[in-house]
């Protein structure tokens, strides 16, 4: 019996003399972070938390409800404060939690945070277009609300195809902010329905504004620079004169009476005293102009279209015995031919420089007594000139 204790003694004695023991190694658990806040920048949103002095990494959870789930680990900075971005936040409600490692030892508790993503789209209304030509109009929008995060991109989109996007012709506007811009679009074609949206694109992606259409105008005369110009001069109010050539009627400056292109002196009404006072307004009124229906006085910058030298070409010519000056559109070749009748003169209506010299009104006053006309002569470069109202000039119109 002692035999045998002896030799389990002796056997357990070799197998408690053959294990080795390590010491355990102390690993505090670290502390909860505190003082856990979100917020949203652009498109992302930011959690920040106090330090926690025993920590050595950090790991964000985020949740739409209650079912935490990591999004990420930082390192421990050394700052007094750790942030962690997130990128690619919920849209809605955020909720985060943030809990502290000592290398592998989690916090028995994390901090809490919230944070409300709002990520929309700009909103804006498009503009009814205006300032419409045959080949041009003025287009644009009003962003009311710049979207989160603000647009980076804004402008018109338009097509002859309702409800146009960026697909279509469009054109950018490079500023930035809530309010209307507009810009002019050009190479259109003539007596076309054309459909309109404004546009802005952010991140979450592009809206449109409110559909609106226009119809550019209808060529009545000769397309010169983008204006369209009748082919005659005004004759007895309201029409036209019978040849290209013909003189028609002079008018003074803001009135509807006209006076014969030759002698005797005598005007529309029948008759013979010439009206030496000074017309007035800051316009010429559409009550008094004389052009036919569809028609008007040009305006002061309609007038200098015709004398841009890049886009329109002039020469003095000689055409049925009649001199003036025929004005080309370069990239058409359409012209439109002015005669030179002279003019009946401010103080007494006498006739001046026939055959030799044509003034042609604008509606547009310049001065005190004085409006701007076009003005050309066999001896004398085409000019915009500043002319007494008083004056008896030349009328040709423009399309309305």
């Amino acid at each position: 019996m002692n035999i045998q204790i002896k030799k389990v003694f002796i056997i357990v004695l070799a197998v408690f003399t053959s294990i080795s023991f390590t010491t355990c190694k102390k690993v505090t658990i670290p502390a909860q972070p505190t003082d856990v806040k979100a917020w949203q920048e652009n498109v992302s949103i930011i959690i920040s938390w106090k330090s926690v002095n025993n920590a050595t990494t950090y790991k964000i959870y985020r949740s739409a409800s209650d079912n935490y789930i990591p999004i990420g680990t930082v390192s421990k900075s050394g700052g007094e404060e750790e942030k962690f971005v997130d990128k690619s936040p919920l849209n809605g409600m955020n909720y985060y939690k943030v809990t502290a490692f000592n290398e592998d030892v989690e916090s028995l508790g994390g901090g809490y945070a919230t944070c409300n993503y709002i990520f929309y789209l700009p909103k804006l209304t498009t503009l009814q277009p205006t300032n419409l030509t045959f080949i041009s109009a003025t287009l644009g929008g009003n962003i009311s609300d710049i979207g989160n995060p603000p647009y980076t991109e804004r402008g018109v989109c338009w097509s002859t195809s309702e409800y146009p996007t960026t697909d279509n012709n469009q054109q950018q506007i490079y500023v930035s902010g809530t309010g209307e811009f507009i810009i002019n679009v050009t190479d259109l074609a003539e007596n076309t329905v054309y459909y309109v949206c404004a546009y802005a694109i952010n991140t979450k992606g592009t809206v449109y504004g409110n559909q609106v259409s226009f119809t550019t105008k209808k060529i009545k005369g000769v397309a010169i620079n983008g204006v369209d110009w009748a082919t005659r001069n005004v004759d007895m109010p309201g029409t036209f004169a019978k040849n290209p050539q013909d003189a028609g009627m002079f008018y003074q400056w803001s009135r509807k009476i006209g006076w014969s292109g030759t002698d005797p002196l005598v005007n529309s009404n029948g008759g013979t005293n010439w009206n030496n006072s000074i017309p007035s307004g800051s316009a010429w009124e559409k009550v008094n102009d004389p052009s036919p229906t569809g028609w008007r006085v040009p305006t002061k910058k309609e007038i200098e279209s015709l004398l841009n030298k890049t886009y329109v070409t002039s020469r003095w010519a000689t055409e049925n015995e009649v001199r003036g000056t025929r004005f080309s559109d370069k990239a058409t070749g359409n012209s439109i031919f002015l005669p030179a009748p002279g003019y009946r003169h401010f103080a007494d209506g006498g006739l001046d420089f026939i055959n030799n010299h044509g003034d042609y009104w604008s509606s547009a006053r310049s001065d005190a007594g004085y409006a701007y006309c076009l003005c050309f002569g066999n001896s004398q470069e085409n000019r915009l000139f500043n002319d007494n109202m008083r004056y008896g000039n030349s009328i040709r119109p423009v399309a309305e």
